[in-house]
């Protein structure tokens, strides 16, 4: 990131953007770059995480209170025999699931007649 790049002389900016590349040219004063930034931020920090679905038995709270502590769930959706939680979790743990006791799959849309709820945000087991 190039800090205050509004303060800076055409001749520097240029200068400064040849010699960084790939940094992103900020102006917090004008507002320049900030949703640049704020786009690579997120990239950044989410490279490291799967989005997945998650299908147990409900009765399996030893999992879903792992799921809780080490990653970030979004939503569950219950049905009569199992619940699927869909989540981020860190790539390194996605591994650490029996496949005994649940399935790990890439998280998909589900249509509206399964009942999924596309909450956000982290949800308290």
């Amino acid at each position: 990131m190039l800090n205050k790049i509004d303060q800076a002389a055409p001749i520097h900016r240029e200068r400064l953007q040849a010699r960084y590349p790939h940094a992103i040219p900020v102006s917090a004063r004008t507002g320049r770059g900030i949703e640049q930034l704020r786009a690579a931020t997120s990239a950044a920090l989410s490279a490291r995480f799967l989005d997945l679905d998650i299908v147990t038995d409900p009765g399996n709270g030893r999992l879903l209170a792992w799921l809780d502590a080490n990653g970030e769930v979004l939503s569950r959706r219950f049905d009569e025999k199992q619940v699927t939680v869909h989540c981020r979790l860190p790539n390194e743990l996605a591994g650490r699931i029996d496949p005994e006791r649940a399935a790990v799959r890439p998280h998909s849309l589900v249509t509206a007649d399964e009942g999924e709820s596309l909450g956000t945000g982290r949800c308290a087991g």
